[in-house]
């Protein structure tokens, strides 16, 4: 899993999941076999369902919030159940 907290976690969340995404660069860049960068995509998945749940929670709506990581709710779920 990546390097954030969710608040129920007893930290704070990184909602920019900027780290995540650094991983899945960093990794494409190295690889040249994308199918290898699993483990990073889906930290990054895990990271985007923590900061959205978090957001939920507060009332602020998915077009409030602006993060360019993440995929949308109804995306998001789609891309976890695939995995």
């Amino acid at each position: 899993m990546g390097n954030f907290l969710h608040p129920d976690q007893g930290g704070a969340a990184d909602f920019n999941c900027n780290a995540e995404a650094g991983a899945i660069k960093t990794c494409l860049q190295a690889q040249t076999d994308q199918a290898k960068c699993t483990v990073a995509i889906k930290d990054l998945y895990q990271c985007c369902a923590a900061m959205w749940l978090t957001h939920a929670r507060t009332g602020e709506r998915p077009q409030d919030v602006k993060d360019s990581y993440c995929p949308l709710p109804p995306e998001l779920q789609a891309l976890l159940r695939k995995q």
